[in-house]
């Protein structure tokens, strides 16, 4: 099976699977994961809990995104209004939520970490307002905070950012208090956090030999490209990042900034060892323990999306 459909997210933490031009390329998680449930790819880095919500089958040996520590390109950013709204989400970081509902600003563009954002809230004792504004990446620093005024209705509000552009933002604006999530799962579970795994897109229950042989395939392909990429040497794998995300992102790169970037590529975890995998076994107990609902934001209050 050589002209399997893979699929990934144009992001830079997924660089190394499709650096070899041989992986198709979405514009954000959910459409990888909407083109993965029409069935368009045959496998597929997908958002974790959109794989398992659709019953896919993870490859393994396992790969995808997931960190032992913080990841820096996923996470909450607070926008309080007062000290002791401040004081909320400083506290929520360590667990100590002191208010029951909260607006959570996003652009729609990750199920995942819409999920685990509100999963945690939640979990810590918040009702969770998803409110989806496909401008929210676009937005400046005082743009978000008029626009979140106009909605919040006097609750605590905060913005979530993942990928590429969160990384931009926060080299943008370093001195910002931010909830990274990689963290949040961390200090809430012990467990490191996944955020993407590799899937056999297959039809949900397929285990049939030939869906064996092609999970084969797919994790002979990964492996390649993983070994490919180490090949590159440190050399090659930063002019790879910085022509990567010059041309997808469009930012400004000066050497502190590709530094930046490399470091965070080498702190990924694309290949999954036990840790990992009892992190997806958490998700799914967590999902079950919610009543694996249908819509696409777990228990939350899904709000209204803005144009």
């Amino acid at each position: 099976m050589t002209d399997a459909r893979l699929g990934a997210v144009a992001y830079l933490n997924m660089l190394p699977f499709f650096h070899q031009g041989n992986i198709t390329v979405f514009k954000t998680p959910r459409a990888l994961n909407d083109a993965a449930r029409r069935g368009d790819v045959d496998a597929a880095c997908m958002s974790a809990i959109a794989g398992l919500r659709a019953g896919f089958r993870p490859l393994f040996p396992a790969f995808g995104i997931g960190a032992a520590g913080p990841v820096r390109s996923v996470f909450v950013e607070p926008v309080p209004f007062s000290a002791a709204e401040d004081g909320f989400w400083r506290n929520w970081e360590r667990g100590l939520p002191s208010r029951e509902e909260v607006v959570l600003w996003t652009s729609g563009a990750s199920e995942h970490s819409e999920w685990l954002a509100s999963t945690l809230l939640e979990t810590a004792g918040a009702r969770v307002e998803v409110i989806v504004d496909a401008e929210l990446e676009k937005l400046s620093a005082e743009a978000l905070r008029a626009r979140l005024e106009r909605h919040r209705r006097g609750r605590p509000a905060a913005a979530l950012f993942i990928g590429d552009p969160a990384l931009v933002r926060a080299h943008s604006e370093p001195a910002t208090f931010r909830v990274d999530l990689a963290s949040a799962w961390q200090a809430f579970s012990g467990l490191p956090c996944v955020f993407a795994a590799w899937f056999n897109c297959r039809a949900p229950g397929a285990n049939d030999a030939s869906a064996d042989q092609s999970a084969e395939v797919h994790v002979a392909t990964l492996s390649a490209a993983l070994e490919s990429w180490e090949a590159l040497g440190s050399r090659g794998r930063r002019d790879a990042i910085a022509r990567f995300f010059q041309s997808a992102s469009g930012a400004l790169l000066n050497s502190d900034l590709v530094t930046s970037l490399e470091t965070y590529v080498e702190g990924i975890s694309f290949a999954f060892g036990d840790g990992f995998l009892r992190t997806l076994a958490e998700y799914e107990k967590i999902l079950s323990a919610q009543g694996k609902r249908k819509d696409l934001l777990g228990g939350v209050s899904k709000g209204v999306a803005l144009s």
